[in-house]
């Protein structure tokens, strides 16, 4: 019976080495070997550009059965807790838009953003795993900057609605899709939109993200 390949992404290796830690380095990637699955551990680096050259360069030598995007967020809904974690329902490029009419480039009438992998200029996987993985559904938005300001944070909502803010989510869905892997992002809550840095709780967030994924996944 062939081995899965199951990749593994994170946008830092904050956030992820509690899975790296315990890989071996091998051919340039972290794997870790089970009887019946290989899990390749992907830092894919901040941004969507950057997490776009990463997840390419590995799809051009990898075939992956499945792919997981691990890591922190900001969240705008206030009902979602520091260090609670979600799987992404819905997410978008929120910040690409046309400087003379500030549209959203996903509202626009280009073909890019109303083909697939985009339903409606957003990003929805869709697979049986996805809705197995027992966790609150949020939808997100994918921004280059943090969003900092009340301004900026009352555009997003008024424009998405969303619950969460990350920098690289969007470009994961995107090239999974594309690619037609199974895909589910997965995010812990690190601090509310808008709040000063120094509110900001990362620690709780990706030990909360740690215990989620070592009690729910056979790594």
């Amino acid at each position: 019976m062939q081995k899965k390949n199951i990749l593994i992404s994170a946008p830092t290796i904050n956030e992820i080495s509690f899975l790296t830690n315990k890989a071996k380095f091998c051919n340039d990637f972290h794997i870790i070997e089970k009887s019946n699955t290989s899990f390749y551990i992907l830092v894919s680096g901040i941004s969507s550009a950057i997490t776009s050259f990463s997840l390419g360069k590995i799809f051009q030598k990898i075939k992956f059965d499945e792919a997981y995007q691990f890591g922190i967020a900001g969240s705008f809904n206030k009902k979602l807790a520091i260090g609670e974690t979600v799987k992404i329902y819905s997410d978008t490029f929120a910040d690409i838009s046309f400087s003379n009419k500030k549209t959203p480039i996903n509202k626009s009438n280009f073909e890019d953003f109303k083909n697939q992998p985009f339903s409606n200029g957003m990003l929805v996987p869709k697979t049986n795993f996805f809705e197995n993985i027992k966790l609150s559904k949020a939808n997100a938005i994918t921004v280059n900057s943090v969003t900092t300001t009340k301004t900026q944070k009352e555009k997003w909502l008024k424009l998405y609605n969303p619950d969460i803010e990350t920098m690289e989510g969007a470009a994961f869905y995107y090239c999974c899709m594309k690619e037609n892997i199974p895909c589910v992002q997965i995010r812990t809550i690190s601090n509310f939109v808008s709040d000063k840095k120094k509110d900001w709780e990362p620690k709780k967030a990706i030990g909360s993200l740690k215990t989620f994924v070592l009690n729910n996944f056979s790594i």
